[in-house]
């Protein structure tokens, strides 16, 4: 009954924190979001394809010496989440849903190792580019990817909520079940 209960709640508050991003919309997301330098940018729009084809909450399959790879980068964390003070210093599951965190540690990894952090990169060095997704007119290149990033950091928000205060549920967030 409590698990039916759940299911119904998230259809009808959001999705949660999975997200899978269209090319576009992450390419707009990395740079007026996280500030990347639009040279960089299709190198890592092709990262975070060949590493997950840019879903969020993708684990890599384990990898020779027992670790395993997190997020739209795939982190590894045997080196960077769930590894106290060492590394990123914030959970792989942190990583999954909270694309500010994983950029805070994608920027370490890169500072560390360069784009060569991640073993996809050779596949990379001459990425798509990436001009057609910021369009002519608008600072984020359509409403839609505006629209889809403000829909999801809402989801998220009334997921986050849900769980870390079960009180609140739906009530604040967007008005149900009051």
């Amino acid at each position: 009954m409590a698990s039916l209960l759940l299911a119904v709640l998230l259809l009808l508050c959001g999705s949660g924190h999975a997200y899978v991003y269209d090319r576009c919309e992450l390419a707009r997301e990395l740079r007026y979001t996280h500030g990347i330098s639009r040279s960089d940018i299709p190198t890592w729009v092709c990262i975070a394809w060949e590493e997950s084809k840019y879903d969020t909450q993708a684990i890599g399959r384990m990898n020779s010496d027992g670790s395993a790879d997190h997020g739209i980068f795939q982190i590894n964390d045997r080196y960077w989440c769930d590894v106290g003070s060492r590394g990123c210093g914030v959970s792989c599951a942190t990583l999954r849903r909270d694309m500010d965190a994983m950029m805070r540690c994608v920027r370490m990894v890169h500072g560390v190792h360069g784009f060569s952090g991640w073993t996809t990169y050779p596949r990379c060095y001459h990425p798509r580019s990436v001009d057609d997704c910021w369009g002519e007119g608008s600072r984020h290149g359509g409403s839609s990817g505006s629209r889809n990033a403000l829909r999801r950091h809402i989801n998220d928000d009334i997921f986050h909520n849900m769980w870390t205060n079960p009180t609140v549920g739906c009530n604040q967030q967007s008005g149900l079940f009051k």
